[in-house]
């Protein structure tokens, strides 16, 4: 009977100071709470957005440095831009290194050509590549 007391003891010893130990133990840090979604938003009119000082029609090509198919669409505004008529005004923007005017104009996927008005309306979103006559041809509608 002693030994079976003394083995209650030890059992009971043992317990508590498992249990002691769990409670000092530090407890892991809690998840951060999410953050908050934040939304781009922008106070200020982008350059994309203001209407052409030369009254021409604005040509916005948003691509992804290194993509192939953006790389391509850039390629095809700088040949217009620098074409002999002065067809349009034309901006490009990596939307790695500027992403807001990808959430400005709603844009998915790249390469995008968004085509303005010279007041700086939206006339037409392609989310896509187009040809040097493809693009030509939407200016010139604008400005008809």
């Amino acid at each position: 009977m002693k030994n079976y007391i003394i083995g209650i003891l030890v059992i009971l010893v043992l317990v508590l100071a498992g249990v002691a130990f769990l409670n000092s133990r530090p407890k892991p840090a809690e998840a951060p709470a999410a953050a908050p979604e934040t939304i781009l938003t922008t106070t200020t009119t982008l350059p994309a957005r203001r209407p052409s000082a030369e009254g021409l029609p604005t040509v916005i090509t948003l691509y992804h440095a290194g993509e192939k198919e953006s790389l391509r669409a850039v390629a095809v505004a700088n040949k217009l831009e620098s074409g002999e008529e002065n067809l349009a005004a034309f901006k490009s923007f990596d939307t790695l290194d500027d992403p807001q005017t990808a959430v400005l104009y709603e844009v998915h996927s790249v390469p995008a050509i968004i085509f303005l008005t010279p007041s700086g309306k939206v006339y037409k979103k392609v989310e896509g590549f187009l040809s040097q006559e493809e693009i030509a041809r939407i200016v010139r509608s604008i400005r008809d």
